[in-house]
């Protein structure tokens, strides 16, 4: 060991600033078609997650609530440009929801999730679609966006033509 002349020098102080990393995921939504779908027909949602950083949003979750007043059936779901760590959505099936894990999503990236569905009723489909992340959102009222499929009723009319001897 060996001894120190000037102890007066041995310490300091400063000040550490700890940055709180942030993503503000924004959801929007389009759904198809925009006019009323004939009752049988397939109908879909493309929810866009896009992260507006300024970092990576991580373990980004969507739940999508699809509701109606009557029958519906989620038949098919796809999710292009997955973050690392995205495992896709689950839940098909009659008058059900929607979850899917979309990863970590850089900042500036979008992921694409299509929500396919059908109806032998007359309704309304709603389709309400909210992502959080594990990354602090600075705004999270843009994490939400709604839309709606109106399936229509179609005319099952029948025309018979018989043909009876004419009689005079």
């Amino acid at each position: 060991d060996t001894p120190d002349p000037d102890t007066s020098n041995n310490s300091d102080e400063g000040q550490i600033n700890f940055i709180v990393p942030t993503a503000d995921v924004v959801v929007t939504k389009q759904c198809v078609p925009e006019t009323p779908a004939p009752a049988g027909t397939q109908a879909y949602c493309e929810i866009f997650v896009y992260n507006n950083g300024p970092q990576t949003a991580v373990n980004v979750v969507l739940d999508d609530q699809i509701a109606s007043e009557g029958s519906y059936e989620v038949n098919g779901w796809s999710a292009l440009n997955m973050g690392a760590g995205g495992t896709g959505c689950i839940g098909l099936g009659t008058n059900t929801d929607i979850t899917c894990n979309l990863g970590d999503i850089l900042s500036g990236e979008t992921t694409t999730v299509k929500i396919q569905f059908t109806s032998n009723d007359e309704v309304d489909v709603d389709d309400i679609a909210t992502a959080t992340s594990d990354t602090d959102d600075p705004d999270p009222n843009n994490n939400v966006a709604t839309g709606s499929v109106t399936f229509q009723g179609i005319a099952d009319l029948q025309i018979r033509k018989t043909d009876a001897p004419f009689d005079p």
